[in-house]
C-alpha cells in the first residue's frame, strides 16, 4: 500500500504534534500505512517532533533545514515521496503546506492540509498565515479540527466539498489513583488540601496566561491555591517576570517543558485555558479524559467540548470573573467522569485515524478527477 507522509516543522512538542504522533502510530490499524517526515528547526537545531517520534520507537525522517524556505529540504521531500512512492503528503502547519505544494509539483500524490488553527499575533504570523490560505485553496483537502473554521476558510477561498471536518482524537490516558494523585501533588510542593489550577501548552499571547495569573493575585496570597504552569515559549520570560511582580512565586510553579505531563494531570483540580484562539485543544481533551474539569474561554470548539462536561465552566476573558470562579472552587473535587466517556467515545486516537483513513481512501477513489490546478 502508498503511504501517506504526515508532515509538521515543529517548534515543541504542543497539541499539534501530539496529534500527529497519534496520528501516524494508528493509522496502520486502521489500514492506512504512514511515515512521519519532520523538518528540521534551524532555530532549534534539531526537531522536537523527531526527537518524541524516536523516543516512541516511531519510524520518522528528518529533513534538514536551513532556514524558512530552503530548497534542499523541498528536494529532500520530493525524494522522499518518490522513494515511498506516498499516494498523499498530509501537512500539518503554514511551512509545510508551502514545501509539500512544491515538492508535489509534476508528481502523482494528493495534498491534504489540517488547519490547526490561525494564530494572527504578529506581522510574521499574518504572513505566513496569508500564503497558507492561498495555497489551500489549490489544495485536495483541507482538515478543519473546529467548526469554525470552515467558514474561515470558504471566506478564504477555499471549496467548501473540499473542506472536511475531523476532530482531534488523543491517546487515553489511565485514571490517577489517589496514590498517585498525593504523589504527584508533593512533588509539586502542593499540600492535600490545596485547590490546584493548571495551564498546559506554549507559553505565547494568544493563550493569555497574563490574565490567570492577574486573576490569581486577585484571589490572594492567603487563599490554599496553586497555579502549575507547564511548557516553553515566547511568553515564559515574561510571566515570570509578572508572577514576581504580583507576588505570587510561593503559589505558581513554572515547570517549562515536560517530557510527561501525567503527573500535571494527576496533581491538579482544574484545568485553565483563557486563551484568546484555539482549534480543538488537546489539552482539553486530556484534562476531561483523566476526569478534570476545565475553565475556558469560548474558543475554537471548547464550547462544544464543555457541552458535555457539567462540572467545567466557559468563562470571558475578564480577570474579575476568573477570581471569582477560582475562588469559588477553593476546596471542590469535582470529576468529570461523564465526559470521560465522551472523549473515549469520540476522541479516541483510534477513532480520529479511522476518520483520516476515510479521507484518504476517499481521495484514492477520485484519482481520475483532474488535480486542482
Amino acid at each position: 500500500m502508498r503511504p501517506v507522509v504526515q508532515l509538521r516543522s515543529s517548534a515543541g512538542l504542543y497539541g499539534a504534534d501530539r496529534m500527529v504522533l497519534a496520528l501516524d502510530r494508528h493509522l496502520p490499524d486502521a489500514g492506512q500505512a504512514s511515515l512521519l517526515a519532520c523538518i528540521d528547526n534551524h532555530h532549534l537545531g534539531h526537531s522536537p517532533l523527531h526527537d518524541e517520534a524516536r523516543r516512541r520507537q516511531q519510524k520518522a525522517k528528518l529533513l534538514p533545514s536551513k532556514g524558512r524556505l530552503d530548497p534542499g529540504a523541498v528536494s529532500a521531500l520530493r525524494g522522499l515521496l518518490r522513494s515511498s512512492r506516498a499516494q498523499c503528503v498530509h501537512a500539518h502547519d503554514p511551512k509545510s503546506v508551502v514545501y509539500a505544494w512544491l515538492a508535489t509539483r509534476g508528481l502523482d500524490c494528493s495534498c491534504v492540509a489540517t488547519t490547526h488553527g490561525w494564530i494572527e499575533t504578529s506581522a510574521a504570523m499574518r504572513l505566513y498565515n496569508r500564503i497558507e490560505r492561498a495555497l489551500l485553496k489549490r489544495y485536495d483537502a483541507v482538515v478543519a479540527v473546529a467548526r469554525p473554521q470552515i467558514d474561515d476558510l470558504v471566506a478564504a477561498g477555499v471549496d467548501r466539498d473540499r473542506i472536511h471536518p475531523i476532530a482531534n482524537g488523543i491517546e487515553l490516558p489511565e485514571r490517577a489513583s489517589q496514590q498517585e494523585r498525593l504523589l504527584a501533588r508533593r512533588h509539586f510542593h502542593c499540600e492535600p488540601e490545596d485547590t490546584v489550577f493548571a495551564a498546559i501548552g506554549r507559553l505565547a499571547p494568544e493563550k493569555n496566561l497574563s490574565l490567570l495569573l492577574r486573576a490569581m493575585a486577585r484571589v490572594g496570597s492567603g487563599a490554599p491555591i496553586r497555579l502549575l504552569i507547564a511548557g516553553d515559549g515566547p511568553e515564559f520570560g515574561a510571566l515570570a517576570l509578572l508572577v514576581e511582580a504580583l507576588g505570587l512565586h510561593s503559589q505558581v510553579m513554572m515547570l517549562g517543558t515536560l517530557d510527561d505531563c501525567a503527573p500535571v494531570y494527576a496533581a491538579m483540580d482544574v484545568l485553565a485555558l483563557p486563551s484568546l484562539s484555539e482549534g480543538m485543544p488537546l489539552v482539553v481533551l486530556e484534562a476531561l479524559a483523566a476526569g478534570k474539569p476545565v475553565f475556558a474561554t469560548a474558543v475554537g470548539e471548547v464550547p462544544a467540548l464543555l457541552a458535555h462536561a457539567p462540572c467545567s465552566r466557559l468563562l470571558p476573558a475578564d480577570e474579575a470573573v476568573w477570581a471569582e470562579e477560582m475562588r469559588a472552587a477553593i476546596g471542590l473535587r469535582r470529576d468529570d467522569g461523564d465526559a470521560r466517556a465522551h472523549v473515549g467515545e469520540f476522541h479516541s486516537a483510534p477513532a480520529m485515524a479511522a476518520r483520516y483513513a476515510g479521507l484518504y481512501r476517499a481521495l484514492r477513489g477520485e484519482s481520475d478527477v483532474a488535480r486542482a490546478a
